[in-house]
């Protein structure tokens, strides 16, 4: 009874380590996982970053070509008020 008793030790002993390393493996992983998700959202966050920086410059180039077409027209109608 006493050598039953050793290889059920041994076993569930067994077990128990097979169970620490298979989440010792799962939570690394996991981990690399985690890692590449965050260098995926560094990425498309700097990306976006560039997107924004490229959309406020042609804002800005529009907002000046407006203001110089409202200053032509302007100009367009003193020239006709002054045909008159």
């Amino acid at each position: 009874m006493n050598i039953m008793h050793m290889g059920v030790f041994y076993s569930l002993t067994v077990l128990v380590l097979i169970t620490i390393i298979i989440v010792y493996l799962i939570k690394t992983w996991h981990v690399k996982i985690q890692a590449g998700k965050e260098q995926a959202y560094q990425k498309m966050s700097e990306e976006l970053l560039a997107l924004q920086r490229d959309t406020s410059e042609h804002q800005k180039q529009i907002l000046q070509e407006l203001q110089d077409l409202n200053n032509r027209m302007k100009n367009v109608e003193k020239i006709l008020r002054e045909v008159e």
